[in-house]
């Protein structure tokens, strides 16, 4: 398992919505390295900008993914699966994958469950976080 208790992390956010944003705040205000991934029909939203603050926003997953330890999947539940597969075959092995998806798929399934489909090995290298109720908050620094 990557090493979480570095004084600072390779943390990557997918993708980089209001969630993303405030989890960004909270991990950028401490010193972590961090990436995103903005899908590319959303790229334009940003005006261009390929940063923001110590964000590096990118609309290549493998750019977004690849040498990060702790990886936060900040998905929408209809989106999930797709982003999370392609966000977990690049990844590194080792990294730690942060579920942020606070719903259940239509067959009752929790988010983590669809992560263990995915890749089987990740379950010892899994926490689940939720509420978009929160990224407001957690920009403020609360």
């Amino acid at each position: 398992m990557a090493n979480l208790h570095k004084e600072y992390l390779n943390i990557g956010i997918v993708p980089f919505g209001s969630m993303g944003r405030g989890i960004a705040a909270v991990a950028g205000r401490r010193g972590h390295k961090l990436s995103a991934y903005q899908r590319p029909n959303e790229i334009d939203s940003l005006k261009g900008s390929r940063s923001i603050g110590n964000v590096q926003i990118t609309s290549s997953m493998r750019e977004a993914v690849e040498e990060v330890d702790l990886l936060f999947i900040v998905s929408p539940s209809t989106a999930y699966e797709g982003l999370a597969g392609e966000a977990l075959s690049y990844a590194r092995s080792d990294c730690v994958a942060v579920s942020c998806t606070k719903a259940l798929r239509g067959d009752g399934r929790r988010m983590t469950q669809i992560l263990e489909d995915l890749d089987p090995t990740i379950r010892y290298r899994m926490a689940a976080m939720s509420g978009s109720n929160l990224s407001s908050d957690m920009e403020k620094g609360n």
